[in-house]
């Protein structure tokens, strides 16, 4: 038992960390520096900055209300023409067929 307690005492002030270091109940956490404190406040402004852009309108309600119909009408019309077309095979002419018969033909 005394043992156990001296190798549990040893343990305890040493820096082992049993299993996965970076995970679990007893894992080791990666000391925060200044420059992670300085970063952290950069992406935070940035944020506040996208929100304050965010909560003000750039349309007003009626500007909004079908400001994209001609666009999402064209975008439906080439929609449909590409799906009209994909299947399609290209146009064949007879001249394109028949073309080899013309090599011989003179009087």
């Amino acid at each position: 038992m005394w043992l156990t307690l001296a190798v549990m005492a040893l343990r305890r002030n040493s820096r082992y960390t049993p299993g996965r270091q970076f995970s679990g109940k007893h894992r080791k956490y990666r000391p925060v520096t200044s420059n992670m404190v300085y970063n952290m406040v950069k992406r935070l402004d940035v944020e506040k900055e996208n929100e304050s852009y965010l909560c003000k309108p750039y349309l007003t309600m009626s500007e909004e209300d079908g400001h994209a119909k001609e666009q999402n009408a064209l975008e439906f019309k080439e929609l449909q023409d590409f799906r009209r077309h994909k299947n399609m095979k290209p146009h064949r002419y007879l001249a394109d067929h028949f073309s080899h018969l013309e090599s011989s033909k003179h009087w």
